[in-house]
């Protein structure tokens, strides 16, 4: 096996542990809104939207770092980080309406 196709394969598995990384995280946002939904408690519901809130600073750390490897090149981001940015205030919205007494 010559350089070339070394790289290529450590290229490859990197990208797949990125996607694994983006896709676990991405799907903690979502579960972890639905518990704290269900959640009596505004404290519980509270830690569970932090948590969520969190997973998506996750999946924005991952793609920046992807990008940065340009593995994202030709991919138009700005829509993803206009929704990221757009459910991340609603997540402060609803963990500060958890704060309120």
């Amino acid at each position: 096996m010559n350089r070339h196709n070394i790289r290529c394969k450590c290229k490859t598995i990197i990208l797949q542990i990125f996607l694994h990384l983006i896709s676990r995280a991405a799907l903690s946002i979502h579960l972890n809104i639905a518990e704290g939904a269900s959640k009596k408690s505004k404290v519980e519901r509270r830690r569970y939207y932090e948590i969520s809130r969190g997973s998506i600073v996750e999946v924005d750390a991952a793609l920046d770092i992807a990008s940065d490897l340009n593995y994202l090149n030709n991919i138009d981001m700005k829509d993803l980080a206009e929704k990221m940015v757009s459910t991340f205030k609603l997540l402060t919205g609803l963990i500060l309406s958890c704060s309120k007494h």
